[in-house]
């Protein structure tokens, strides 16, 4: 069993003593600034605090920490985050999944381009970090991983729009308030 989670550090302290369960952490950066507009939890657990747990696991449960970096264009996958987040990771056992934004209405992200995402990928394993690419299947049908979740709250979004049209006729009305 793998746990994610966002960067809870003394949970993650607990975890080592408490669980079994390996450890899945969702990075996005290796800098405070970055990773703070990435993920809010930074501003409670900086970096500096996070990796101090993340040794203290590794101490006590002598396993492999996966981490979670979702590649965003223009954000968090150039040569100085790259340089950035192998500065994190020393002195850690860790493999890096990465993950490809898929673009979706509602954010201002957009996917890498697949150059930007070799060289990264190519960056960290020059310095035998490992690193897959987990491309997200159903991109073509907006069914990849974030992009039904945002599809459907646009749709939800929409509807009461629709909702008021319909409501004109007493059963539809009735049916819309069961």
């Amino acid at each position: 069993m793998t746990l994610s989670t966002s960067g809870l550090a003394p949970e993650i302290e607990r975890l080592a003593t408490d669980s079994r369960a390996a450890l899945a952490l969702s990075l996005h950066a290796a800098r405070d600034d970055l990773r703070t507009s990435l993920m809010p939890i930074n501003r409670k657990y900086k970096l500096e605090r996070l990796k101090e747990a993340l040794l203290h696991y590794q101490k006590v449960t002598d396993k492999k920490i996966t981490i979670e970096y979702i590649l965003i264009k223009d954000s968090n996958c150039g040569l100085r985050e790259a340089k950035e987040l192998v500065r994190f990771l020393h002195g850690l056992q860790a493999k890096v999944n990465l993950i490809p934004f898929n673009a979706h209405p509602g954010l201002p992200y957009q996917r890498p381009s697949d150059e930007d995402i070799r060289t990264f990928q190519k960056y960290l394993a020059d310095r035998s970090i490992p690193a897959p690419v987990r491309y997200s299947k159903g991109l073509d049908v907006s069914a990849a991983c974030g992009q039904l979740a945002a599809k459907h709250a646009e749709e939800l979004h929409a509807k009461p729009e629709r909702k008021r049209l319909v409501a004109k006729d007493p059963l539809v009305h009735m049916a819309q308030e069961l």
